[in-house]
């Protein structure tokens, strides 16, 4: 099934996304980067492991958070890998998907009930 070429997405996954380069990880929730030439802390929604993903000189994508209160500004929202970005933020993914199965893929479906 081809998908259209129009814009099929009411939304963006992410915004106010920028390029950083992963250094270490400090502990479960915040990783060291170097972003614009200077070393930062972001914040890490996913405690997993992630050995195999935050490899030293990976580029990561932070995305700025809009509340001034915010102790940490930047959170990491995926990594870039050979096989393609890698997202931390799970709820988005199925944000798209959901999207996808229901106006993309299956256009007719309706909910049960």
């Amino acid at each position: 099934m081809a998908m259209s070429s129009k814009k099929v997405l009411p939304f963006r996954l992410f915004k106010n996304t920028e390029k950083a380069v992963f250094i270490t990880r400090p502990n479960r929730f915040t990783i060291i980067c170097e972003f614009k030439g200077k070393k930062i802390t972001a914040y890490l929604p996913n405690p997993g492991r992630l050995w195999e993903l935050l490899l030293p000189e990976a580029q990561v994508y932070l995305e700025k958070t809009n509340r001034d209160n915010r102790k940490i500004p930047y959170t990491v929202v995926a990594v870039q890998k050979k096989t393609g970005l890698w997202f931390f933020i799970l709820i988005r993914q199925m944000m798209w998907f959901l999207f996808s199965l229901k106006k993309v893929w299956f256009p007719g479906l309706k909910a049960p009930g």
